[in-house]
């Protein structure tokens, strides 16, 4: 699986261990920059 969020964060070194927990849970939430009231639920999951 690959995840592109590198113009978000720096995922390894700042959440390493809320990363670890969104991949267990097999989802993550993402709100719209825009709008952030928008919230989309991206998959985790292997395909």
């Amino acid at each position: 699986m690959i995840i592109s969020a590198s113009r978000r964060t720096d995922i390894p070194a700042f959440y390493a261990q809320w990363f670890i927990n969104r991949v267990r849970a097999g989802f993550c939430a993402v709100p719209n920059p825009y709008n952030r009231q928008q919230i989309s639920r991206v998959s985790l999951l292997p395909t």
